[in-house]
């Protein structure tokens, strides 16, 4: 089973996903980690810890020493939610031999744990200004892990429009206080002013939102002159019906 990975730079490390996981039970997953490649281990204990199962932690430990695996495994923690993870992580987090992405997604473990150092290393890269940085997924951290005090930043970020990563404040604003944020993603998603990208991330973050102000702007955003907005305004209308 091919699991293909990006090194070096600051390109973003590929999660290592286990394309059938979905479809095996826990205790097929955890037996996977016990006898197949370590590649395979670790995609199987990261599906098992998106389920809280705490039979992954061992092999996501494992996986820290290796610098292909270090990403997923990560990610995996962070899932997973065990404290003991907190030490391992920090140490990631603090070594400035680690990757950018390995570091922010580190900090993401100690956020989950409820460690303020974690949160604390995600503002300062939030509030980095470098095109080809990790910020992408410092924002995705910020909004999954529930770090409210990334607001301001983010509200900065989203009113940037020359920052190219201002679709995914939008998002993460709207994840962390959907009532604050609904009225301001919704006139994104109507604006054509607005780069059709930045419409369509607001559109994807609306779609999720019950009530008929989601449903007005996305039913406006179909008539788009943009066919990109108007043709994922559609798409999300009839998903939306079913």
């Amino acid at each position: 089973m091919p699991f293909p990975f990006l090194s070096g730079g600051l390109r973003l490390p590929q999660r290592l996903d286990l394309p059938d996981a979905d479809e095996l039970t826990s205790d097929e997953l955890a037996e996977m980690t016990r006898t197949e490649a370590l590649a395979v281990r670790i995609a199987a204990a990261r599906a098992l810890a998106q389920r809280g199962d705490g039979r992954a932690f061992p092999v996501l430990l494992e996986g820290l020493s290796g610098r292909h695996f270090r990403y997923p495994s990560l990610e995996g923690l962070r899932f997973l939610r065990d404290h003991r993870a907190g030490e391992p992580a920090a140490k990631i987090m603090n070594s400035v031999f680690s990757g950018a992405f390995e570091r922010t997604q580190a900090a993401g473990v100690l956020v989950a744990l409820g460690e303020p150092r974690g949160g604390e290393f995600l503002m300062e890269r939030l509030r980095r200004r470098k095109r080809d940085d990790d910020r992408g997924l410092a924002i995705e951290l910020a909004a999954e892990v529930g770090l409210h005090d990334a607001v301001p930043e983010l509200e900065r970020i989203a009113e940037d429009r020359a920052d190219i990563f201002r679709g995914a404040a939008l998002k993460a604003l709207l994840a962390l206080e959907p009532r604050r944020f609904e009225r301001v993603l919704c006139a994104v998603a109507r604006d054509e002013q607005d780069d059709p990208d930045v419409r369509s991330d607001a559109l994807e973050a609306i779609s999720r939102l019950p009530g008929e102000q989601p449903r007005r702007a996305m039913e406006d955003a179909r008539t788009s002159s943009s066919a990109e907005v108007s043709e994922l305004a559609g798409r999300l209308l009839a998903d939306r019906a079913d």
